[in-house]
């Protein structure tokens, strides 16, 4: 393994061995971090031969990625909705799907469903990438950021200062120390039943931020209890679960009032009935 080209059949290979889907992609990848260089430069060098101290690191990422660490965490890096999002092993990696409650909250918007200084709360935040997403593009809206775990919240701030965004971070278990005067709440809560098997990459990433008990469901029926204390409840609550937990959550979603209005995959919306 000297040239990049021998460095990447190496890596790919190694990896499609182990059912990486993403071998070829993932190869490229991490050479790119692995030389600091972008894959034009890599495709058009292919010859060109790596340094003994690239090739240790080639070799450690590849290692890695052999025991399935994602590369999002191997980069420190993950691309949310166009921007760049620092990430570590304390929170989910953000997953393209999650993008559509950014078009769900657009589309309130643009439908002039939500005034464009309306008050949101990003419930158990994780990495901010929703909150800090939806802040930056409708710039007037007021955002909360909360979570429960320290090193979950410092992830969220990190990005918070990346990316130059005016939220609040909020330390809280659920909405018990928010405030009750949101006129939304996107929430990725857990959601996952624990006896739901998780691929060998998930098994990297926080537990806390995957199961959500037995049925799936226990976070989101805790907030549909707390909001239903709320003098003033959210005009609208986006979601994201699984297909599985669907009629649970749309159960607790008209008892509490609240009738499903859009979805689209795993991400609902649901609006307060007047």
């Amino acid at each position: 393994m000297n040239s990049y080209s021998e460095a990447l059949r190496y890596a790919e290979n190694k990896f499609k061995e182990l059912g990486i889907k993403s071998a070829h992609l993932d190869s490229i990848i991490l050479l790119e971090k692995t030389i600091n260089k972008g894959r034009s430069y890599i495709l058009a060098h292919s010859e060109e031969n790596l340094s003994q101290i690239d090739k240790f690191k080639f070799k450690k990422l590849i290692n890695k990625r052999s025991k399935y660490k994602p590369v999002a965490q191997l980069l420190s890096n993950k691309e949310f909705y166009g921007r760049n999002f620092y990430i570590n092993k304390n929170v989910l990696t953000p997953r393209p799907e999650t993008e559509e409650i950014i078009v769900q909250f657009d589309e309130l918007i643009r439908n002039n469903k939500l005034s464009q200084k309306c008050k949101v709360c990003d419930l158990g935040t994780g990495s901010g990438v929703i909150g800090i997403t939806l802040k930056l593009e409708h710039p007037d809206i007021s955002m909360d950021l909360v979570d429960l775990f320290p090193k979950t919240l410092r992830v969220a701030k990190k990005n918070v200062v990346i990316h130059s965004t005016s939220v609040n971070l909020i330390k809280s278990d659920l909405l018990s120390k928010a405030s009750q005067n949101y006129d939304v709440i996107v929430a990725n809560l857990p959601y996952v039943p624990s006896n739901i098997a998780i691929n060998n990459e998930a098994k990297h990433e926080p537990s806390k931020a995957i199961f959500a008990r037995e049925d799936g469901i226990y976070y989101y029926r805790r907030m549909f209890d707390e909001i239903k204390d709320f003098r003033k409840k959210p005009l609208y609550i986006i979601l994201e679960f699984l297909d599985e937990t669907s009629d649970s959550i749309n159960y607790l979603a008209t008892l509490n009032n609240y009738k499903l209005i859009n979805r689209t995959g795993l991400i609902s919306t649901y609006s307060l009935s007047k």
